[in-house]
């Protein structure tokens, strides 16, 4: 695979792209207005699991897009919220996002095994 097929197979699906960006967004901003990180995990993960298996294919890309849109979010506004302190933790979300997408591809996949 050549790098152009590459990055033509990773950003394909632009309404997907769209639906992920816009989701992730209001769930940072939400996250970044909240005293607790529960709505942001919970979020992370049914948005990661929606967008996962509405298109399977390449599925560590809707868990890359949703999880990093509050680290990107923090830093070109250079608005930290409650991550001032630790600012690792604004990559909190990628564990519920990645936990969303694996239980969409077994999901998914006992779904096939089951209607065959």
């Amino acid at each position: 695979m050549s790098a152009r097929e590459f990055f033509r197979h990773l950003f394909e699906g632009g309404p997907t792209w769209a639906v992920g960006a816009a989701l992730g967004l209001a769930s940072a901003l939400v996250d970044l207005r909240s005293a607790t990180r529960w709505p942001y995990a919970i979020s992370m993960g049914l948005i990661a699991f929606v967008l996962a298996y509405w298109r399977p294919n390449w599925v560590w890309r809707w868990t890359l897009l949703v999880a990093l849109v509050l680290p990107t979010l923090a830093v070109l506004s250079n608005r930290w919220g409650p991550y001032s302190l630790d600012r690792f933790d604004v990559f909190l979300g990628l564990v519920p996002a990645t936990l969303g997408t694996l239980v969409a591809v077994a999901w998914r996949k006992r779904r096939c095994i089951v209607t065959r």
